[in-house]
């Protein structure tokens, strides 16, 4: 009589040795599956990710698409730290033509993180905006009214 081989001998949800366990299906994760996966220690993009909805106040319903992917990965792989990135979406988030309240604008947002993160161009220039006075930000028409409120004499009665 045969011995059954170590091969016959290892249940559906049992992995070779040394090996991690498999799935119930022995199907990889898809790209979906491991976007609703939470954010782990080292997983960068869906921490930016995952920062990007917080700080854009994005809905449940948002997915880390493979566009988004691709050029939150392709600007990491140039070198820009997770940090900056972050830095760089909140500076598209304070930025008036870019959250909606440009009064020259039709109120339409402009802060995908695909855009943000679209060339590193970008990114540097939002990171910037992230550093800058509320006066710059706002351009000169708004700059001019808080400067005039600012230098008014106020009654104190």
């Amino acid at each position: 009589m045969n011995e059954p081989s170590t091969e016959e001998k290892q249940t559906v949800n049992e992995a070779p040795p040394n090996q991690e366990p498999l799935t119930i299906n022995q199907e990889p994760l898809t790209i979906n599956q491991e976007r609703d996966l939470p954010a782990k220690a080292g997983n960068a993009p869906l921490e930016i990710f995952n920062y990007w909805k917080e700080v854009m106040k994005k809905g449940p319903n948002t997915t880390f698409s493979k566009k988004r992917m691709d050029k939150v990965k392709a600007r990491l792989k140039d070198g820009y730290s997770v940090d900056f990135i972050k830095q760089a979406i909140y500076g598209c988030s304070i930025t008036p033509h870019n959250n909606g309240t440009d009064p020259k604008g039709n109120g339409q947002k402009y802060d995908d993180l695909e855009l943000i993160c679209r060339y590193a161009e970008n990114v540097e220039r939002f990171a910037e905006n992230a550093n800058q006075q509320p006066q710059q930000r706002f351009g000169q028409h708004v700059s001019k009214t808080l400067d005039a409120l600012n230098n008014m004499e106020w009654d104190d009665d």
